[in-house]
């Protein structure tokens, strides 16, 4: 099991936030064997549940979309789920609509869009598109995130994104991340890690984020704290390097803001 809300869920959890994911898939999928019983669900039943079959040859991956859950939108957010501190839209087949900005009251509104940039022919292979529905969403989020490899095929698409919204964070891999905040350019470098399985980093580096931000409202020690344990993340295979707040905290140089003090505190050991 992974994709992106596997992993920015387990990632919250794990730095002592009280977690809840809405998603899509069919009846048979069995999602509790791999999230931990205090992540709250909500599941919206599917005839197929999303699931990518990926190849390599080198550094080149063919992915193909072999299923695909449901679309999730306004009408599906349960009651009481609107008033949070953290809202993360992170599609991974164009399957969140921007209706779900609706239902929400979220502090602070945070998107990964690599879904939305994922089309695929009839045989699901998958290829680069343009996101249209940019306009509908960016203009009321708090911060994008997104990779190189998210618009390899249309780099020019990060301009549009910075006029769209607050801010972009730009990730680079190894080579750290940037910041876009109007106008204003900065850099922070990636923490050393010595890396495994790069898969999900982006979404826990996004989760990192916004907490922190939420805890302090800060955007460049919250970059700096992303960095940090998203560098956890690619040291083992899947979810298993998500760090617990404990090693975060070695590995962590910069000062807590009391908020994240006390989420880290309650954090699963």
């Amino acid at each position: 099991m992974g994709g992106a809300a596997a992993y920015s869920t387990i990632a919250a959890h794990r730095l002592g936030a009280r977690t809840r994911a809405l998603t899509s898939h069919s009846d048979d999928f069995q999602e509790h064997s791999a999230l931990p019983d205090a992540i709250a669900l909500t599941v919206k039943s599917a005839p197929d549940s999303t699931t990518f079959h990926n190849t390599y040859d080198g550094g080149a991956r063919t992915q193909r979309l072999l299923g695909r859950g449901g679309a999730l939108g306004g009408a599906d957010v349960p009651e009481g789920w609107a008033n949070v501190d953290v809202l993360y839209m992170c599609p991974i087949a164009d399957e969140v609509e921007p209706t779900l900005l609706d239902a929400s009251r979220a502090g602070i509104v945070g998107v990964t869009p690599q879904g939305w940039f994922r089309t695929w022919d009839d045989d699901g292979v998958v290829s680069a598109k343009r996101w249209h529905a940019a306009e509908a969403v960016l203009p009321h989020v708090d911060v994008c995130v997104l990779s190189e490899e998210d618009i390899a095929s249309f780099p020019e698409e990060l301009d549009r994104f910075r006029a769209l919204t607050k801010r972009v964070v730009f990730t680079h891999g190894a080579a750290g991340a940037t910041l876009y905040t109007g106008d204003e350019e900065r850099h922070f470098p990636a923490y050393r890690a010595e890396q495994v399985d790069p898969t999900g980093a982006g979404d826990v580096f996004a989760t990192a984020y916004l907490l922190h931000v939420a805890a302090k409202g800060d955007p460049y020690d919250a970059m700096a704290f992303a960095n940090c344990v998203a560098s956890f993340a690619v040291e083992d295979v899947g979810t298993t390097g998500i760090p617990s707040a404990a090693r975060v905290l070695e590995r962590w140089g910069g000062p807590l803001p009391t908020r994240l003090e006390d989420l880290l505190a309650n954090a699963p050991k």
